[in-house]
């Protein structure tokens, strides 16, 4: 699982939304997050964390929002070399097959269909760090 330290960006048109996800992961002890309203603002502040020669830990981000949706902020990241790897969770409404499939194209770690509970975003984020591992061994 992700250190309790880790730097994590909820990205959420919705401040009820990013307050339930803010919520859930303080449950889990995490307490170092970021929030952003839309894609563009998230796309910002991970630019500037780059900047700063640092990076979030994990993203958490819904599908639909204006200014930058979260797939096209998912595209944006996956785009970069350094970002390769950066584990990027959605969290959102969008359960049809086709989106999950672009999702998946597109560099996905997970996806986490709303509502969700803290069990699952757990689950799903153990899942995701241990794929990284994986991935970052080879």
């Amino acid at each position: 699982m992700f250190a309790k330290v880790a730097k994590i960006l909820i990205v959420d048109v919705m401040t009820s939304i990013r307050d339930l996800v803010r919520f859930s992961l303080n449950k889990l002890g995490f307490e170092n997050i970021t929030e952003a309203q839309d894609g563009a603002q998230a796309l910002d502040l991970i630019n500037n964390q780059q900047k700063l020669g640092r990076q979030y830990d994990l993203i958490l981000c819904d599908w639909n929002m204006p200014k930058m949706m979260g797939i096209d902020l998912l595209k944006s990241v996956r785009k970069n070399p350094d970002w390769e790897f950066l584990p990027f969770i959605l969290i959102t409404t969008e359960s049809e097959k086709t989106n999950i499939l672009e999702a998946i194209a597109s560099g996905v770690s997970d996806y986490i269909v709303k509502p969700f509970s803290v069990t699952v975003l757990q689950g799903k984020m153990a899942s995701v760090h241990k794929r990284l591992i994986e991935k970052l061994k080879k």
